[in-house]
């Protein structure tokens, strides 16, 4: 009896070492993903726009950096933005944007950039719709970013924020010189996840989709909500000689 319990002992801490392991290995690569990001090099970055939401879409386009903004409350849509950074690394160049905007501040989870209010200027509307846990949700292939966005408000648990706090949400429109798509051979499949964790995982995911932004418009009561995606370009057939 002695021994088999010895035998089942020393079975069932080989296992919970094997899952430790395991985990370990998996946070050592998220934590590597994240400095890699954050120690990530760039020099002559000027960039002005009309809104810090023009900003960060143009910065995002440009650098091939996954970012989710949370506008901050009361934000003036007329303020304009820019960056003037000479040389160094993302960090840097986040440190010295947030010094000279007190209204934000900046951090990097799981391989993705999040700008989002300090803590005065967080807006309670937005921070609970992101924090807002989703039982399920699938994404299918040539899926729109308006198509996302409608579904996301279509869950039942983003409806009922919405109906609760008597706000609408605008997710855009689809038209445009082209639909904007998630990618061509994009798929998501999660369940238990919250709205800020789906968004950014489907920006880290997607091969062209590397935005996302939410802004509470107070004075029209509506959030506004979109996924930004750059225009996605088949492989080009490769040419016979004549």
């Amino acid at each position: 009896m002695l021994k088999t319990l010895s035998k089942f002992t020393f079975y069932l801490l080989a296992i919970v070492l094997i899952v430790d392991n395991g985990s370990l290995a998996q946070n050592n690569t998220v934590a590597s993903k994240n400095v890699d990001l954050a120690q990530r090099q760039l020099e002559n970055v000027r960039l002005e726009e009309e809104n810090i939401r023009a900003l960060i879409s143009h910065f995002s386009s440009a650098y091939g950096i996954p970012i989710g903004l949370e506008v901050a409350r009361n934000e003036d849509e007329l303020t304009s933005y820019r960056i003037d950074f000479k040389k160094g690394t993302l960090s840097e160049l986040l440190n010295q944007f947030v010094a000279e905007h007190k209204q934000y501040t900046w951090k990097i989870e799981n391989g993705v950039l999040s700008v989002f209010p300090t803590y005065d200027y967080h807006d309670p509307i937005v921070e609970e719709l992101l924090t807002t846990n989703i039982s399920s949700f699938s994404i299918k292939e040539k899926t729109s970013t308006w198509g996302f966005g409608e579904a996301l408000v279509a869950t039942p648990e983003i409806k009922r924020i919405l109906a609760l706090r008597g706000v609408t949400c605008d997710v855009g429109y689809l038209g445009g010189f082209y639909i904007e798509q998630l990618g061509q051979q994009f798929t998501l499949d999660v369940s238990n996840v919250t709205l800020k964790s789906l968004l950014d995982q489907v920006i880290k995911e997607s091969p062209v989709a590397k935005h996302w932004v939410i802004a509470n418009k107070n004075s029209d009561k509506k959030i506004f909500l979109r996924v930004k995606a750059d225009l996605e370009y088949s492989p080009k057939e490769a040419k016979t000689p004549d």
